[in-house]
């Protein structure tokens, strides 16, 4: 590019366009407007869908079936892309259950004055080292439910191993006893995510009815891990039941 291209084509004080003014000019005689017709009046303008007078083409094509001009529109919204915005419990409820404030669809807890934070993240953050180990809750059908504190990646086996199991037919449930899922492989280790272990009767989870066992299955004893300050001895049992 040249330094003569940037002004190029662009002039300060272009002429307006003279008509009427002789066939030399190249806009003589009809100046542009045609020979005959409306369009040589002044102020006439014409539709975008203008054709001249022949009929239309909105007004060519068929119609088919019925179209109410005042009808509600009804939009089909899928349930499963809910999910992806608003999950099961999270911190739209959470906020709007311990400050009042209503979250706008797809907004952040900041833009209502509220921060969500998980507790032990907060705890790991007061560490000040990284995070290679999990607290994790193991209750339900063992003799002293606690939490205790495992690298991450030991498995569901050696995690229960600190427990004395109340009978020997159990399976778990890793989460709550609503929204958690059953596990059978004992030797799936336990990730950043896993926050409980429950421990229930293997007959009470056979069957189609799952759901409904686990929200009848007596309440689950819950302590705080001593390494949390709790003096050994005082901890306050928790007792904890799914919402009917």
């Amino acid at each position: 590019m040249k330094l003569s291209d940037i002004n190029r084509g662009i002039h300060k004080h272009k002429k307006r366009k003279r008509v009427g003014r002789g066939a030399g000019s190249g806009h003589g005689k009809t100046s542009g407007r045609g020979h005959k017709g409306q369009g040589q009046l002044a102020g006439w303008s014409a539709s975008p869908i203008f054709e001249g007078g022949a009929s239309p083409l909105i007004r060519r094509i068929p119609k088919r079936g019925f179209h109410n001009a005042w009808a509600k529109i009804v939009v089909a919204v899928n349930v499963g892309a809910l999910e992806e915005s608003f999950k099961a419990g999270d911190e739209v409820t959470l906020v709007y259950e311990t400050t009042g404030r209503a979250l706008a669809p797809g907004a952040l807890p900041g833009t209502v004055g509220c921060v969500v934070q998980n507790v032990e993240t907060l705890y790991n953050v007061g560490r000040d080292t990284p995070v290679v180990e999990k607290l994790v809750t193991i209750a339900g059908e063992v003799e002293r439910p606690m939490t205790v504190r495992v690298p991450v990646g030991t498995s569901y086996r050696d995690l229960l191993s600190r427990v004395v199991l109340a009978r020997s037919d159990v399976t778990l449930v890793v989460g709550g006893l609503m929204m958690g899922s059953i596990e059978d492989d004992w030797d799936r280790v336990v990730t950043k995510t896993t926050a409980g272990v429950i421990v229930l009767p293997a007959v009470m989870l056979v069957g189609p009815c799952t759901k409904a066992r686990l929200a009848a299955a007596p309440a689950v004893s819950l302590r705080p891990p001593p390494s949390l300050g709790v003096p050994k001895g005082q901890e306050a049992p928790c007792s904890v039941r799914p919402p009917s």
